[in-house]
């Protein structure tokens, strides 16, 4: 007999939004001023990221998911740095997503100098370090209370329970190992910032002979070339650099850079360009007829075709003062 049905894999569209205050009432009143803009999102699948909220564990899921309901957003899931928050989402039947730490970063920051970009990342790993300490200890008070029962006491599910506490304690040691670690880390290449500081010295008029010093200088991330079309479903991601694109952006692709993204083609789909917050960045498409353009965050969704100047014309899309500007390139054909 065979199975009524299969599983398969498949590739779903979902936005992200950034919770950045758990506030229910602050929240409703953005959505209500906000109501317009939202309606072009109405029943579409998003994932709500928490990982920037002060206090993630102490979030009203089951509210958070209403107010947004209320408006006919759709919450899929939710996403955090954290593995074991998903124990949490759990409760409310939301499918859970990680995110993975070295993609950590704010959408709408502005630019930081490095210093400061460590320290922030000192202060959440320390945040971290302080948790996994006082859910370890949580545990062994728990398992300490369970050893005084007698053995009479200690039921069946009892010993699965310790043991199952056993095994969380082991593993909270493990990760906050490993966050210690990373916080050590992070302290020393502070302290080598601070030195290289402070041993920067004023040009003289008259300078005199020295010793070269050699640095490991940063390297510029690659640009990602892509000469092949880019089909409905498809992701490309540009890490610290730009993409170029010389074939077709089908409906439904997706180009990502943190730097600009130029497209030598016909675009039917989205270019996010900036994404790692840089407000400089441009988006440069041969012919535009795409779904939705973004930079730094800022986007535009085109739900109705463009004016005849701009549909299927050479364009540069800009930010201009928390603007997104679309400007038509002349002399390109």
């Amino acid at each position: 007999m065979s199975s009524a049905f299969v599983i398969k894999s498949a590739r779903i569209e979902a936005l992200s939004i950034v919770l950045k205050d758990g506030n229910v009432d602050t929240l409703n009143a953005d959505l209500q001023a906000n109501a317009a803009n939202l309606s072009q999102f109405q029943n579409m699948p998003f994932l709500l990221d928490v990982h920037l909220l002060p206090d993630p564990w102490g979030l009203d899921i089951k509210e958070v998911v209403r107010c947004f309901s209320a408006c006919h957003i759709k919450i899929i899931g939710i996403r955090h740095i954290e593995a074991d928050y998903a124990a949490k989402v759990a409760q409310y039947d939301l499918a859970f997503s990680l995110v993975p730490k070295d993609k950590e970063v704010s959408p709408t920051a502005p630019n930081a100098t490095q210093p400061v970009a460590h320290t922030t990342q000192s202060s959440v790993q320390q945040e971290q370090v302080e948790r996994l300490k006082n859910q370890v200890l949580q545990l062994k008070q728990q398992l300490q209370q369970m050893g005084s029962q007698t053995a009479q006491e200690q039921t069946q599910v009892q010993h699965e329970q310790v043991e199952r506490l056993k095994t969380q304690v082991l593993q909270l040691k493990q990760q906050l190992q490993q966050a210690e670690q990373a916080h050590a880390q992070v302290q020393a290449l502070q302290q080598e910032v601070q030195q290289l500081k402070e041993q920067r010295q004023p040009e003289s008029e008259q300078p005199q002979p020295k010793q070269p010093v050699q640095r490991n200088l940063p390297t510029s991330s690659p640009t990602i070339i892509m000469d092949k079309p880019v089909r409905s479903g498809q992701q490309v991601y540009a890490e610290g650099g730009d993409v170029i694109c010389t074939a077709l952006v089908s409906q439904g692709a997706e180009i990502i850079a943190d730097g600009n993204i130029h497209i030598y083609a016909p675009f039917r789909g989205r270019a996010l360009a900036g994404a790692s917050g840089d407000k400089n960045a441009r988006i440069f498409i041969h012919s535009m007829q795409g779904q939705l353009v973004s930079i730094a965050g800022i986007y535009r969704v085109f739900d109705k075709e463009l004016p005849a100047s701009l549909h299927g014309k050479s364009v540069v899309v800009s930010l201009d003062g928390g603007k997104l500007n679309i400007t038509a390139l002349s002399g390109i054909s």
